[in-house]
């Protein structure tokens, strides 16, 4: 590794903070040597008690400076931001920083949520008709789980099989057909989830059906404009027979914004009534459960 790297890198210190004192340790015998030296005790505690923190983010920057050195590369960088401040003075935010580093070869993809944690870093490679997928993702709700995955298309569709660590084979489908689209994830097995979806005059109607040894898990959403507004209803039903219904309806009031109200009901018949205003990024809410007192908060909600 020539000192011209090391010196790109040390010029980037907001991406390299953290792990530039490891590159930077006996910098003088990496290039004479083309190697390694060996580290002093106290560097080689530092390594191995952060090494797993270290290598993921030597893997992220790694890939950063070989994409930004290539001479076919593009670097994209998209987020969603949401901040949520209470009438209690409380301020909560989460976000998902998605940075994609491209060739014509295949491209890495990591993802850095609000707590500067990395939740999925993975590779994405064409071989012939196939997409391979590489590295650690999000899945189910769990990060930085460990994923194989291999996806082509056939007669329009999308098909892929992938085997998550820890988990089974998961064969999924999705498409189009007479233009009504549906997904299917795991195909093969009696738990398969689907959802399709169809606009009909209109009307988007959405519904998801799931059968799963505690029950039948089903959901249900339609949605259509009149006059200006937008409707809006909504149907769910978990595996144990509890339900949640929701209706709301949302009005454009020109360069004002817009403003919406629903309610949402429980199985236990526990209400729900909120009413919402948005302008730009920045949505006012009250809400009130049940017999509860109202809550008012403050929310912004920024997609780029």
């Amino acid at each position: 590794m020539s000192r011209n790297i090391f010196e790109y890198l040390k010029e980037h210190k907001k991406i390299l903070l953290d792990i530039f004192p490891y590159l930077l340790y006996n910098i003088e015998y990496w290039n004479g040597n083309s190697g390694i030296g060996k580290a002093d005790l106290i560097f080689y505690h530092q390594l191995i008690g952060n090494y797993g923190e270290f290598m993921n983010k030597l893997l992220l920057t790694a890939a950063a400076v070989t994409l930004s050195t290539a001479s076919v590369a593009q670097v994209d960088l998209s987020g969603k931001y949401e901040g949520t401040l209470t009438q209690a003075g409380v301020y909560s935010q989460t976000l998902d920083l998605t940075m994609v580093g491209s060739t014509m070869f295949g491209s890495v993809t990591a993802i850095v949520d609000e707590n500067k944690a990395l939740t999925d870093l993975y590779t994405t490679a064409k071989l012939g008709p196939l997409d391979l997928t590489l590295g650690e993702m999000t899945i189910d709700d769990v990060a930085n789980t460990s994923i194989i995955k291999a996806s082509t298309q056939v007669a329009g569709m999308t098909v892929s099989l992938s085997k998550p660590s820890g988990g089974s084979e998961s064969l999924d489908v999705k498409g189009s057909l007479a233009g009504v689209g549906f997904t299917v994830e795991d195909l093969t097995r009696e738990a398969r989830e689907v959802q399709v979806v169809a606009s009909v005059g209109g009307v988007k109607t959405t519904v998801d059906y799931q059968k799963v040894p505690a029950g039948t898990v089903t959901g249900l959403e339609i949605s259509t404009k009149v006059a200006g507004l937008t409707w809006a209803l909504e149907h769910d039903k978990a595996a144990d027979e509890t339900t949640t219904k929701e209706a709301s309806v949302a009005m454009p009031i020109g360069l004002l914004g817009t403003v919406k109200g629903g309610v949402k009901i429980a199985s236990t018949d526990v209400k729900t009534y909120s009413l919402e205003y948005t302008q730009g990024i920045l949505t006012g809410k009250y809400e009130k459960v049940g017999s509860a007192d109202g809550v008012l908060s403050a929310i912004a909600k920024i997609n780029f």
